[in-house]
């Protein structure tokens, strides 16, 4: 992803040209507040249903961003999420919170 570009929503496109139809395996990582992904808790990103690729504004350094959308995380045949540090101890219980975005992946 070229996310660096100044116009984010012509690099999401572009970028979403580029993504094959299947994705066999997904890594992704947690973040402390429950982000995957870019994909931030309570984001209105969360509801795109026809994208894949989405220009997004985060909460955190460096705030503009491209990340792939829940409809990509969903059809990826294995998605595999990691968590570090006293983070990952809370992970099993997190992960059924309905405001974590990887509660409706």
């Amino acid at each position: 992803m070229k996310g660096e570009l100044t116009d984010h929503e012509e690099a999401a496109r572009k970028y979403e040209q580029m993504l094959p139809l299947s994705i066999d395996i997904l890594l992704l990582s947690v973040g402390l507040d429950g982000h995957i992904a870019s994909l931030f808790p309570m984001n209105h990103v969360l509801q795109e249903k026809t994208r894949s690729v989405i220009s997004v504004v985060g909460p955190k350094p460096y705030p503009k961003r491209l990340t792939v959308t829940q409809h990509v995380i969903k059809s990826a045949k294995s998605v595999f999420l990691f968590a570090q540090g006293l983070w990952s101890i809370q992970f099993e219980e997190a992960i059924f919170f309905p405001r974590f975005p990887f509660s409706s992946v």
